[in-house]
Formats: structure tokens, sequence, C-alpha cells
């Protein structure tokens, strides 16, 4: 890319999804939460009537499991932050 050359739309989206691929994997699908959902409802017993809690339950492990697999802690984003407020990714926590 020359000095004078603006990057295309996908120049940017290309070394953005290069630089943070974690952030592209989206919320879980409906189609994941409720297979999570289901075998939730399996594991009790097939006990009917809570159905909404289920999905709520499922969803939230989900995203809980999303975040753990990618290492996006609390602790993880606030080393980062601390990191790049410090001028680099090359200091130790």
């Amino acid at each position: 890319m020359t000095k004078d050359k603006n990057p295309s739309d996908a120049e940017v989206a290309a070394e953005a999804a290069a630089m943070y691929p974690d952030t592209n994997a989206g919320p879980p699908t409906p189609e994941q939460i409720a297979r999570e959902a289901h075998a939730m409802y399996l594991n009790r017993g097939a006990d009917h009537g809570r159905d909404l809690d289920d999905w709520l339950e499922a969803e939230r492990r989900l995203r809980a499991k999303a975040r753990t697999d990618r290492g996006d802690t609390a602790t993880e984003r606030a080393r980062e932050a601390d990191r790049h407020a410090n001028g680099g990714d090359d200091l130790k926590a």
C-alpha cells in the first residue's frame, strides 16, 4: 500500500481479522443454543416446563465457553489494556 492510497474496506477488514481473529467468532447461533438446551433437558430427565430457563442457561454457558476458549477473561483483558497503555505488547504482567 502506498502512502497516498487509502486502504479499501476489504483490506482493512482482512488486517483486522488477522490482528483480532477471535472477535469474528460472533455469538452462539440459535442452533447451537438449541442443541445445548436440549442436552440439558435430556440430562435433567426430560422434565418439562423449564424451556426458557434451559435456553438462557445454554446461551450463558456457550458464551462463557467461547470467552474461555479464546482466553477472554476480565484479568486477561485488563492485562492487555495495560500493555497497550504502557506502549507495547512485550511487557510481562
